[in-house]
């Protein structure tokens, strides 16, 4: 007796989806490991212990049908013999596991959830189009992806992409198959990394960046021009493969000087390929920018979370708004012919934003990788705005640790003063804070520091002093801190890079150390 033609198309189903179960690179990914488990012998007074974890956040840990709480969970005081642990996470299947707990013994659990899954084919016109699952790229095919509602995006560049809604079942198959039409060529999303800079500045300040995006193939022209309509250079760009596109400009002209400070103007201008679709025949965008030889950006260090010296926070303003992340790895050591503790380890990473002519705002932490206390970092400095070469700050810094003598917790004002310029000067900054040492003190203490700089490199030199605490008497206490740092901002590049040391001068063991810091932004 034959098969009816809705059986061999379920017959037909079943072999595509055992198929992808065995090819399918996601479901090899998706295979879930056994729990492991480990017992060992404690001495709890006949009781016994369950130590759950789990792979997946938020997985709810039910003992005996109770809930528990949530994994990682430390279970005490249970009675020995048979126990049901349930785990449950959204999107994952249930694993219940029956136990039977031993007096005197820690039963340690590792569980690894198994995701529901279904499975989606995708098809469509053209072949190469590119699918995007939930933000994130597939090719085209049989999917094993979660279950449930997912949102799906075909696209292929010349084409209009199109957007859909999708509901994968529990491990049967949603199909979907997409025809995409071509899309008229269009420009648009014109963006301008800086409306002035300096091509004398090294990292991303030297230069400016105009972004747009185009919807199909197609070519453009750009030129840049005086305020008169003095032509100085020119750009051809495409054939055009990809929507994004972008035009870089150094400040030079076609022989490669570098132009005298003013406005200029930069005209843009899109045309289709032949063939193609469009709704306007010249798509024209221009910009106005202007060289500035007064924004000067030269490679800058970090005060904890602010701008300065190691030891020392800037008194200038900030040549131009930006944003930092800085991450450093320490190293130190304390001690002297006689004692020596050998080399720790730590590092350290702060997030601080600068506004032109204005405001500081940093936060960081440090950590260490021996016993010594880590820290949280935070502060805040307005810079007044003077004429050079004057400078002037307040600035404001704490941080939380142990609060012991030797990681103390603090809160510290300083008023940095300068003179100088961008590329050489000197600050001094006296300062007074209040200190947690196993109780308040409250301290005064004056740094300084004198730094020389270019475009690319920099170095600088700082020094700090402390009193003991002021209720005592103003009087000065060991040990005096010095510390060099050698700085470098690779041309193009949005990021620096900085090589420090730092010894302590005292009668006492004294201590040192020594690091590298990547920082990046824009």
């Amino acid at each position: 007796m034959g098969y009816s033609r809705a059986m061999k198309s379920q017959a037909l189903t079943v072999l595509v989806v055992a198929l992808a179960l065995a090819l399918s690179p996601q479901a090899a990914r998706a295979q879930t490991a056994l729990p492991d488990i480990s017992v060992e012998s404690v001495e709890l007074g006949g009781n016994a212990e369950l130590v759950i974890k789990s792979d997946q956040k938020a997985t709810a840990v039910y003992l005996d049908y109770f809930k528990r709480g949530s994994a990682p969970l430390r279970l005490e005081a249970l009675s020995p013999g048979p126990h049901l642990v349930v785990l449950r996470s959204e999107g994952y299947y249930d694993l219940s596991l029956q136990l039977n707990l031993a007096p005197n013994t820690r039963t340690t659990i590792m569980a690894y959830l198994e995701l529901i899954t279904g499975f989606l084919s995708v098809q469509a016109d053209p072949s190469w189009a590119e699918v995007l699952i939930d933000g994130e790229s597939y090719r085209q095919g049989i999917l094993v992806l979660p279950a449930g509602f997912r949102s799906v995006r075909i696209q292929a560049f010349g084409y209009r992409s199109q957007d859909y809604v999708v509901f994968i079942p529990e491990k049967l198959m949603a199909t979907l198959y997409a025809s995409l039409e071509r899309a008229p060529f269009e420009v648009g999303s014109y963006v301008v990394s800086a409306e002035r800079f300096n091509p004398r500045n090294s990292g991303l300040k030297g230069s400016v960046r105009l972004g747009f995006r185009v919807s199909a193939p197609g070519r453009a022209e750009a030129k840049l021009s005086t305020a008169d309509g003095q032509v100085l250079r020119e750009w051809k760009l495409g054939p055009f493969s990809d929507w994004e596109q972008a035009l870089s400009w150094d400040g030079r002209d076609a022989a490669g000087q570098i132009l005298p400070d003013g406005e200029y103007s930069l005209v843009l201008q899109a045309r289709r390929e032949p063939g193609v679709e469009t709704l306007v025949d010249v798509y024209e965008y221009e910009h106005k920018l202007r060289i500035d030889s007064t924004l000067v950006v030269t490679p800058s260090g970090r005060y904890g979370v602010l701008p300065g010296s190691i030891l020392s926070p800037s008194a200038f303003t900030a040549p131009d708004s930006s944003f930092n992340l800085s991450i450093g790895a320490v190293f130190s050591g304390q001690g002297s012919s006689a004692v020596y503790t050998g080399v720790r380890g730590g590092a350290e990473i702060s997030i601080g934003l600068s506004l032109e002519d204005s405001i500081d705002i940093g936060i960081g932490a440090r950590a260490s990788a021996s016993d010594e206390a880590g820290a949280a970092l935070a502060g805040l400095r307005y810079a007044f705005v003077l004429p050079r070469p004057l400078g002037a700050a307040l600035a404001l810094d704490g941080g939380i640790s142990a609060s012991t003598a030797a990681s103390p917790s603090w809160l510290r004002l300083s008023l940095p003063l300068g003179l100088g310029s961008r590329f050489m000067n000197l600050s001094l900054a006296p300062d007074v804070g209040m200190y947690w040492e196993d109780g308040m003190l409250t301290k005064a203490g004056l740094s300084a520091a004198f730094t020389v700089s270019g475009y690319a490199f920099g170095a600088a030199l700082s020094a700090r002093a402390q009193s003991q605490d002021i209720a005592a008497g103003l009087q000065a206490l060991w040990p005096v801190e010095l510390a060099a740092e050698l700085r470098f901002l690779p041309p193009g590049l949005p990021l620096s890079f900085t090589l420090f040391g730092l010894v302590s001068l005292s009668p006492e063991p004294s201590y040192w150390k020594a690091g590298l810091a990547l920082s990046g932004g824009f």
